[in-house]
């Protein structure tokens, strides 16, 4: 039995590896969200992107409050976005 090759996408995972860890980049996006008087509310979610990390906050709602976007190679932010509630 031969074993299915891998995507591509898995290929990528294997080879970019980031510097920031998805447990870093939530910590950053707390103090981004503190240094701008709008901390983040559980649940988080954080979405897996190439070269960045996407973490919205109120995950189980139909709407979310905050959206940070981080870079995975240096951990700056690269967009915020805040909805009104």
């Amino acid at each position: 039995m031969t074993r299915a090759s891998p995507s591509l996408w898995d290929r990528l995972r294997l080879i970019v590896t980031p510097k920031i860890s998805r447990a870093e980049a939530i910590e950053l996006a707390r103090e981004e969200g503190k240094r701008r008087n709008a901390e983040l509310v559980e649940p988080v979610h954080v979405h897996w992107g190439l070269f960045s990390y996407t973490i919205r906050d109120r995950a189980d709602w139909r709407g979310c409050n905050c959206v940070i976007v981080i870079d995975k190679w240096d951990g700056r932010v690269l967009r915020y976005s805040v909805a009104p509630v």
